[in-house]
């Protein structure tokens, strides 16, 4: 909210900055999450294929920020152009989301993932055997709340950072007292293998 004593200020100094031959930004630059392009590509013009493409490119390894996204679909920062979730990677290099799992899904496989709200296995435990999936954490009251993990038994669990395992994903077959710091109090979606 602009009060009567910073227009006193804001309008002359625009003025003068006018008459000085510069002018103040209209906004600033957007923030968001950092992401990478996967695949060459050009933008839509709003969150989905049905939308027309606009003039704007990007190039597969280039970084971008990223405003907000809308289901499957991210609008980039100071464009008004939209790419599809499965075109970016928000590690710390560009990547597809999975990668070396172990293919096992049984259900009767020896071991137990434990996850915790805190580090080094404090707060609030989940434990789960092989099998377990959850597309999205925000249905069960634990989205965004995992800070570390407990691997008992030839098991592992592939954490990502959004639902439906998409952005950045790590894959633990070993405890870990603190989980990636990408991940830590940001996971959405496991599966346990």
């Amino acid at each position: 909210m602009i009060t009567a004593f910073m227009e006193k200020i804001i309008i002359p100094l625009a003025i003068i900055g006018t008459l000085l031959g510069f002018s103040f930004p209209a906004s600033a630059n957007e923030v968001g999450n950092a992401a990478w392009v996967l695949a060459d590509t050009t933008l839509n013009s709003g969150p989905g294929s049905q939308y027309p493409e606009t003039s704007l490119t990007l190039n597969q390894g280039e970084a971008v920020v990223i405003a907000r996204c809308s289901s499957r679909w991210c609008r980039i920062a100071n464009t008004q152009g939209w790419l599809s979730i499965d075109k970016l990677s928000f590690g710390r290099e560009a990547r597809t989301p999975f990668f070396s799992i172990k293919a096992s899904l049984a259900e009767d496989e020896d071991g137990e993932i434990c996850l915790f709200s805190g580090e080094n296995y404090s707060g609030t435990a989940i434990c789960l055997p092989a099998g377990s999936t959850i597309r999205d954490l925000a249905l069960t009251n634990f989205d965004n709340t995992i800070a570390s993990v407990t691997v008992q038994g030839d098991i592992s669990v592939n954490l990502c950072r959004d639902a439906n395992f998409s952005s950045y994903c790590v894959r633990y077959d070993q405890s870990a007292p603190q989980i990636d710091r990408l991940l830590s109090n940001a996971v959405s979606s496991y599966r346990v293998y």
